[in-house]
């Protein structure tokens, strides 16, 4: 009896080990751009402009492009604050927003950031503005930018 058993104990075993090893990978997380930490300064008056911060993480091997941002409360521009040999700081318009394989880039205060200008309404302290990023190969990612004083 004991040799009829021992080749289905080895079938079984042998099943176990094929199940484990096709399902292995399939737990991974795979990688994907990620935004995070959106937020807006909070603006009471529809007039003035106001500026939207966050982070892009890019874990990919591939390196991505921010290409442009919308939002249905505000026309949006990208821009970058940068001092020059003078000292004198200002900031100025910038077509895309490079993000390298494996990088992150932030966007801050005296760096990157966007300008929320034409605002459709005011913008009060815990309030939520959607961010649409447009991406040249993850696409658009929705964000909603909580709104803060400062």
């Amino acid at each position: 009896m004991r040799s009829l058993r021992r080749p289905g104990l080895i079938a079984v075993a042998a099943f176990v080990l094929v199940v484990a090893a096709c399902s292995s990978g399939t737990t991974a997380t795979p990688k994907a751009l990620a935004v995070s930490g959106a937020w807006a300064r909070a603006q009471a008056d529809t007039t003035a402009n106001s500026a939207a911060y966050f982070t892009v993480s890019n874990p990919t091997d591939q390196a991505e492009t921010l290409l442009r941002v919308t939002s249905p409360v505000a026309t949006v521009e990208m821009h970058q604050t940068m001092t020059d040999a003078s000292g004198m700081t200002g900031m100025s318009p910038v077509e895309s927003i490079a993000v390298p394989a494996g990088g992150t880039v932030t966007f801050e205060p005296g760096g990157f950031h966007l300008m929320l200008m034409d605002l459709t309404k005011p913008l009060a302290v815990g309030d939520r503005v959607e961010l649409d990023l447009v991406f040249q190969h993850a696409g658009t990612i929705t964000v909603q930018a909580e709104v803060k004083s400062s």
